[in-house]
């Protein structure tokens, strides 16, 4: 069977896309940045979120030559005027640090009343030698507290339009139904289509 590289080490990342493929019938081993040996850092230094998921997929080109999916993913809030946006995974300081980020918006939103914001993902790869990129957005609000403890980054805080319930209370296929990496994914699923499988 080919395999899939997602180029990264996050494996909830990694398991909401092996999951998305399974749903999907996609037919690919996905293997994870960890499982092909990859312990360099990626520098995300891209000005855009389309920007630094095409330097993940760069990174790995000399190494890995069949399909790749890369992605990169912003919380953006309108009362912050798009923030923490490309900058949502450090956006307390330290990369990766869920606790700080979320304590970080909490703060900054305590006294705003426009709550709206969304998630923005973007896609980026290489299939069967083409090359794309893909979005997916899901608009929803900030939560005052915490609610939920699944899922990873900002999911506790945030609740998409369609549900009463935050990303973090939600099943993993639940979740995929409504996250912007499940639209993204499921717009990548029709641009691969013209392809077979």
């Amino acid at each position: 069977m080919r395999k899939l590289l997602i180029v990264s080490n996050n494996e909830h990342k990694v398991e909401e896309f092996r999951h998305l493929m399974q749903v999907n019938r996609i037919q690919r081993d996905v293997v994870s940045l960890r499982d092909i040996g990859y312990v360099q850092d990626i520098n995300e230094t891209g000005a855009t979120l389309e920007e630094n998921a095409m330097i993940k997929v760069d990174a790995l080109k000399s190494v890995w030559q069949e399909d790749i999916l890369a992605d990169d993913s912003g919380f953006e809030i309108n009362a912050l005027n798009g923030e923490p946006g490309v900058f949502s995974a450090r956006y307390a300081g330290e990369h990766g640090n869920h606790t700080a980020n979320i304590a970080k918006v909490l703060c900054e939103m305590e006294s705003k009343l426009d709550r709206k914001a969304q998630f923005r993902c973007v896609l980026a790869g290489r299939w069967k030698g083409k090359l794309f990129s893909i979005h997916g957005v899901v608009e929803g609000h900030v939560l005052r507290a915490v609610q939920g403890w699944g899922g990873f980054g900002y999911d506790p805080i945030f609740i998409p339009q369609q549900s009463s319930r935050s990303f973090a209370q939600m099943s993993l296929e639940d979740k995929s139904l409504l996250s912007h990496r499940g639209m993204a994914f499921q717009n990548w699923i029709s641009w691969i289509r013209r392809f077979e499988v």
